[in-house]
């Protein structure tokens, strides 16, 4: 392809061919998704035309109104056919581990995990996934690298695992607490990595303050440095960890505690969860190029990732060592 030809991934990507997954005979652990159908503005105005309102006029009333404004259309008549291909696919997790150092406790396992799959290409685009999820993927093989250097080994054992099918619904994380290679039952705590990369600007950290309603307002934000904030989920009982590791790494952390079960956000931790797996699951910010081509490399900050990678180690030594 000629320079001149090449795609620009900062613009707008073409439309892609929908797939989905399922892991066959498991069913229960996370509801099914509902068929989602994209259409135009022409066609969501020809479908309103006998309402005597367009779907610019519908979305000012729910916008100003705050609630839906369902209603029947008269004379309306809409039919929807679709097919499927089905196809049974073979995908793997990568798994690896280092035996503890205890005679009794290396039974236990601490599992450091991420996510290895992404989005693929679709025509001339490349969906790169350096943020989500290849810095998660490096910080675990990171981890593993600083486990197997290191002379003194833990307790228990750590296992370090990259998950495949995240994105079509935490496929091989699920798959794994069904069928773990060490029983959940000695499974002490699961450590997520996941999009670990990329610094907070103003803008996105503003409005995650709004979602999250941030204590201290807007004095306690100014203080903090973006270049250093991380967003780390926790089940109870698993701060005090954290905190400890962190004096060493010094970052700015938004500590935010789920209680046992919970799922704490759409990771592969939630997998984890739903077998009551105590879980640690860090993550930095989610920009305008997440899942998009545009999620490349040279947007990475390096001193961030660093950071967080050390964190993970710290939290997963002390877990597995205590």
């Amino acid at each position: 392809m000629a320079p001149s030809d090449q795609v620009n991934d900062e613009r707008p990507i073409i439309n892609r061919v929908r797939r989905r997954l399922s892991i066959p005979g498991v069913s229960g652990m996370m509801p099914g998704r509902s068929t989602v159908i994209t259409i135009t503005r022409e066609i969501a105005n020809a479908i309103l035309e006998n309402s005597g309102k367009t779907i610019d006029e519908l979305k000012e009333t729910i916008e100003n109104k705050l609630q839906p404004s369902s209603m029947d259309i008269p004379g309306t008549k809409l039919t929807i056919a679709s097919t499927a291909k089905v196809k049974l696919v073979r995908c793997l997790n990568v798994l690896g581990y280092i035996e503890g150092s205890d005679p009794k406790l290396k039974d236990e396992v601490i599992v450091i995990g991420a996510h290895f799959d992404h989005l693929g290409r679709s025509g001339d685009y490349i969906y790169n996934g350096a943020d989500d999820n290849g810095s998660g993927s490096v910080g675990v093989l990171s981890a593993a690298r600083a486990f197997t250097v290191n002379p003194v080994k833990p307790k228990r054992t750590i296992l370090f695992a990259l998950w495949t099918g995240e994105e079509k619904g935490l496929l091989g994380s699920r798959y794994y607490v069904q069928n773990p290679y060490f029983p959940i039952a000695k499974t002490a705590m699961y450590f997520n990595m996941d999009m670990i990369s990329r610094a907070y600007d103003e803008q996105s950290f503003a409005r995650m303050g709004r979602m999250f309603q941030f204590p201290g307002g807007k004095e306690l934000m100014e203080k903090i440095n973006l270049s250093k904030f991380l967003t780390v989920n926790f089940t109870t009982g698993m701060d005090g960890i954290v905190r400890e590791a962190n004096q060493y790494v010094g970052l700015h952390l938004f500590l935010r505690e789920a209680q046992e079960g919970a799922r704490g956000g759409g990771s592969d931790q939630a997998s984890f969860a739903t077998v009551k797996v105590p879980y640690v699951y860090t993550m930095a910010a989610m920009t305008s190029d997440y899942h998009q081509p545009s999620d490349s490399v040279e947007k990475v900050n390096k001193d961030l990732f660093t950071k967080a990678c050390r964190l993970t180690y710290l939290v997963s030594f002390a877990a597995a060592d205590k």
